[in-house]
């Protein structure tokens, strides 16, 4: 979802140009962008595999969850997201 991505919000004004980059980045388009936002898709995504796991019975656990994402933006800052 990240790795050698760039991420574009849904609502930026140069959303059309920055997609035209394609060609040379892979452009990713999400709701919203900041360390904040990517705390809970992280969360929300990590759930969603967790949950998927115990319905198809290829959990290892069935009682492993999601409690809380940090990302971090460099030494000084971060976020957290608790669902």
């Amino acid at each position: 979802m990240f790795d050698h991505t760039l991420l574009v919000a849904e609502d930026d004004p140069q959303l059309e140009q920055l997609q035209s980059l394609d060609n040379i980045a892979h452009v990713r388009v999400v709701p919203a962008v900041g360390c904040e936002r990517f705390a809970e898709m992280a969360y929300n995504k990590m759930a969603e595999v967790i949950e998927k796991s115990k319905a198809e019975g290829t959990a290892l656990n069935s009682t492993v969850r999601v409690k809380s994402v940090e990302v971090f933006e460099h030494g000084a800052n971060s976020a957290i997201y608790e669902g």
